[in-house]
């Protein structure tokens, strides 16, 4: 059984480390994404996690690219994901699945989105703007959304 408090200091932990978007704890055991994932996002502290170790994230999403890589060393790496604070969109459908254990902090927000070409099937966020729907959506979640337009 996994100790909820550990994901908690590990969460305390990538609040303070300075490095972004990406840091690696000096005995390699807890990885820190805080940010967006952009297609130049450098990797290279995620192939350094230890096996079965923690990644911790705050992120709004990304480039799908950088980020599917991401979740496959996760995969590999069997790494427990823990989401703080919010996990949407990318970050949500490939990061947050990409393990066989995934805990969400109490308070986090996680939104999946989908892209689409399609004028028919817009976007979570583009339908939720567009329809006027914002006022059915929690706080955080329309702080979020007005940030983002």
């Amino acid at each position: 059984m996994f100790d909820k408090a550990i994901s908690y200091r590990a969460a305390d932990f990538c609040r303070g480390v300075a490095v972004r978007p990406i840091a690696l704890s000096e005995d390699q055991a807890i990885l820190c994404l805080d940010g967006f994932i952009e297609e130049d996002t450098d990797l290279s502290p995620a192939e350094k996690l230890k096996e079965g170790g923690l990644f911790v994230v705050r992120s709004s999403g990304g480039d799908i690219v950088p980020t599917l890589a991401l979740a496959k060393i996760l995969h590999e790496r069997r790494a427990v994901v823990v989401v703080y604070e919010q996990c949407l969109s990318s970050c949500a459908n490939y990061l947050l699945i990409a393990s066989d254990r995934s805990y969400v902090l109490k308070g986090a927000l996680v939104a999946w989105d989908y892209e689409s070409t399609d004028p028919a099937l817009p976007s979570c966020v583009k339908f939720t703007m567009e329809k006027g729907a914002r006022w059915r959506l929690p706080p955080a979640a329309r702080l979020l959304l007005a940030l983002a337009s």
